[in-house]
C-alpha cells in the first residue's frame, strides 16, 4: 500500500507525465485566445506575433522539464501566459488570462507589503 496518495505516480517515467501533459493540453484553446485578444509574444517566427501551436507546445515543455528536474517538492514557472506548478512532485499546466491574490485586496484596502 503506498504511504501518500502520490506515490502511485512515482513508477511513472518523468517523459510519459510530461507527454501525457502536453498531449491533452488545450493548445488549440489557447492560440484562439492570443488571437481573438492580438496577444503576441516577441519571441515567435510567425510574422503576426501570435505563436504557433508548435512553438506554444516547446515553451509548456521547457517549462515542464525544468520543473521536474527541480529538486523542491514543490515550485512553479511563469512564461508566456504558461504556468507551470509541481506540488508535491506532481506537474500541472495552465495557461492564465486572468488572476487575483491576497497582494492585490490589500493594495485595494490601502495595505502596504
Amino acid at each position: 500500500m503506498p504511504n501518500s496518495k502520490f506515490d502511485m505516480f512515482s513508477n511513472i517515467p518523468e517523459h510519459a507525465s510530461i507527454s501525457h501533459i502536453i498531449d491533452e493540453f488545450r493548445f488549440d484553446k489557447v492560440q484562439t485566445h492570443m488571437t481573438a485578444v492580438n496577444w503576441t509574444w516577441g519571441f515567435t517566427l510567425n510574422s503576426n506575433g501570435i505563436p504557433s501551436i508548435n512553438e506554444l507546445k516547446r515553451c509548456a515543455t521547457r517549462l515542464l522539464v525544468s520543473l521536474r528536474s527541480d529538486t523542491r517538492e514543490s515550485c512553479s514557472l511563469m512564461s508566456g501566459g504558461f504556468a507551470v506548478y509541481k506540488i508535491d512532485g506532481i506537474l500541472s499546466l495552465h495557461f492564465y488570462v486572468e488572476q487575483t491574490d491576497e497582494y492585490d485586496v490589500y493594495n485595494e484596502y490601502g495595505i502596504k507589503y
